[in-house]
């Protein structure tokens, strides 16, 4: 069922809807706000995502958000399946906390720019579900997920290119012109700071 025209959803706070899904607004092109009731204790609504009151799991991000990055909540235990499905203008992800254990899957299947993910040395992933990150190939470049040791197999097991978490990465440009002359431009990642 197309929502084309829709723009903002609204839950009141006596509403029969018991579930939502993630990828339940993939659709929905215009769609950049959800409503809730000041009182609702079951949901929550920030930056693009609407996740339960206790913000320990992510339900669903909005696919039309302009929002290029998210800072997940570090009281943040699990990404839901389908969470960021097809999140076309989402290009870094930081997990700001060290409880999350669980990318579900396809969570964020279709995220095309998604180009950078951080996670900080003390978060402990053990389980991503399959699919999770499936077209998001900009994520196979050298150095685009910055996160502890242990988690690297994990990563790896899908689909996952090893060179991802390289921090000495080199990007050489060879010249195209009829002369045979190169030029070699090194650019070294440098791991951002990041202030919380």
């Amino acid at each position: 069922m197309s929502c084309s025209s829709l723009k903002t959803v609204s839950l009141s706070l006596h509403s029969s809807i018991s579930e939502i899904n993630g990828g339940t607004f993939a659709d929905c092109p215009l769609l950049q706000s959800i409503k809730l009731d000041p009182s609702d204790t079951d949901f929550k609504f920030n930056n693009g995502a609407l996740t339960y009151y206790n913000e320990t799991k992510i339900i669903t991000f909005i696919p039309s958000s302009n929002i290029q990055t998210f800072v997940f909540p570090s009281s943040m235990e699990s990404i839901g399946s389908c969470s960021f499905y097809n999140c076309i203008n989402l290009v870094r992800v930081i997990f700001s906390g060290s409880r999350i254990n669980t990318i579900d899957y396809m969570a964020f299947y279709g995220c095309t720019k998604l180009s950078y993910i951080f996670l900080g040395t003390n978060t402990h992933v053990t389980t991503i579900g399959s699919n999770a990150f499936e077209g998001c190939s900009l994520l196979n470049r050298c150095g685009s997920i910055t996160c502890p040791s242990s988690t690297i197999p994990l990563f790896v097991e899908h689909n996952i290119s090893k060179r991802s978490f390289r921090t000495d990465c080199d990007i050489f440009c060879e010249s195209l012109s009829n002369t045979r002359s190169t030029f070699i431009s090194t650019i070294t990642l440098i791991t951002p700071f990041i202030l919380m």
